[in-house]
């Protein structure tokens, strides 16, 4: 009687930290099994992928079968870490390995307010609000999942200066915070050395000169000196806080 197999399933897909069925005949009846892992059964369980050997037998014949488990891992190249300051967009361009057209991409963030120009695409725009991690997750062909993250520092660029010559030149007349972008100021003020307040400004932005400190109090040119200012900026829902001194010149 000459063997009768069907259809044989001789090609299987093992994904990573995993393990696969090798189960090639549907049928499996009137048949002796030898695997070449010296299991005797219609179907094994394997974890690596390789060719395993089944070998049919029946009392006429037998046949030698090579059967195909790939290795279905993918690797994601996207870089550890990057660093911007708040504002900057973030372009993610991954490349995978196997290089294929089948992939199911998700990008995900921590942070569920951090926005993509897409979450479903090959590439994306990131734009982070604050220090974040950023996820890449695929499934291939073959279903298995892959994922690789990308830390996401984000700086924020507030510079305060150390001196200010208020004589009206045009050239750093004003004391104001300065930034990359513009950030919103809940609170700036400047006290005299006897913690008087001198200027308090709110609801203002960085970089907007008019409204820094022009160096008087109640219309008049205070003394060259050091005096001591606070800020209170909100940046990507973050409110930071600084203090410091700073020079009035000539």
């Amino acid at each position: 009687t000459e063997l009768s197999l069907g259809n044989i399933e001789d090609s299987f897909v093992i994904c990573p930290d995993s393990s696969v069925l090798l189960s090639p005949l549907a049928f499996a009846g009137g048949f002796e099994f030898s695997w070449d892992t010296g299991s005797t059964d219609p179907a094994i369980e394997v974890t690596a992928p390789g060719i395993y050997t089944l070998t049919l037998t029946n009392n006429c014949e037998s046949l030698t079968l090579p059967i195909t488990v790939a290795d279905g891992s993918t690797e994601i190249l996207l870089p550890a870490a990057a660093d911007l300051t708040l504002g900057d967009d973030l372009a993610l361009s991954p490349e995978l390995l196997p290089a294929a057209n089948d992939y199911v991409y998700a990008w995900s963030a921590e942070n569920p307010a951090a926005a993509f120009s897409c979450t479903d695409c090959p590439t994306t725009v990131f734009t982070p609000l604050s220090n974040d991690l950023v996820t890449l997750t695929v499934v291939n062909a073959g279903g298995c999942t892959a994922a690789q993250a990308t830390t996401v520092r984000v700086n924020t660029d507030v510079y305060f200066p150390t001196a200010f010559s208020p004589n009206d030149d045009g050239v750093n007349d004003f004391f104001v915070p300065l930034s990359k972008y513009d950030y919103d100021i809940r609170a700036f003020k400047v006290f005299d050395r006897w913690g008087n307040l001198l200027y308090d400004a709110t609801d203002t932005t960085t970089n907007d000169t008019a409204a820094g400190w022009d160096g008087s109090y109640r219309g008049e040119r205070m003394d060259t000196g050091v005096y001591v200012w606070f800020a209170e900026i909100s940046a990507g829902g973050n409110v930071m806080r600084f203090r410091g001194e700073v020079s009035l010149v000539e």
